[in-house]
């Protein structure tokens, strides 16, 4: 069988049955891409008010909470990152947390073991008070609210007011665009599209 043949069959298998994981290429195609793109650009974006925390709730951050004060919060196992994850799931640069204004998103960094938001993996996906992140393996929570309260691990939180972020959607929708067109020319380029 050539590289060509397994390029095809790789290719023509459905999207819930390939693998990713530790050490493994998830292949996507160009179109697949944009439509995930798409989907978290047009998912559940809402402004929330005061100072967001994630709060750990795997055992590798159980009782860890990291508030997140900055327009964009590096997280990964790298020890530059905002939000440092002793994880071997966890890449070294894995995501990327932005406040747009109010509006929060995480952003997964093609990290090898992905972002999820409530199970569902996503290259984008808006944040709601209580959602649930992995990355990798790891859990945290994502926590907004004004009153003191006790979360798993016996932590105790309180929001604090944010400061809005200068990006703009316009120039993420930009980023998005030229990456698929990346992600598209790479693809032709190589000769799987």
């Amino acid at each position: 069988m050539s590289d060509k043949d397994t390029k095809e069959d790789l290719r023509s298998v459905p999207a819930d049955q390939r693998s990713q994981g530790p050490n493994e290429t998830m292949i996507i195609s160009s179109s697949e891409l944009a439509s995930k793109v798409t989907a978290a650009a047009a998912g559940q974006a809402r402004k929330i008010e005061g100072t967001p925390k994630l709060v750990g709730r795997s055992d590798a951050v159980a009782g860890r909470a990291y508030e997140l004060t900055k327009p964009k919060t590096m997280v990964g196992r790298q020890n530059s990152n905002d939000v440092v994850i002793e994880d071997g799931t966890v890449s070294a640069r894995h995501a990327q947390i932005v406040n747009d204004e109010g509006v929060w998103r995480v952003v997964n960094l093609i990290s090898t073991n992905g972002t999820s938001v409530n199970g569902r993996t996503n290259i984008v996906s808006y944040l709601a008070p209580g959602d649930v992140i992995s990355f990798g393996r790891v859990e945290m929570v994502f926590e907004v609210g004004d009153s003191e309260r006790t979360v798993s691990g016996g932590g105790t939180r309180r929001s604090f007011v944010g400061r809005p972020s200068s990006d703009s959607p316009i120039l993420w929708a930009g980023i998005g665009a030229a990456v698929i067109i990346a992600l598209v020319v790479g693809a032709r380029m190589l000769g799987l599209i």
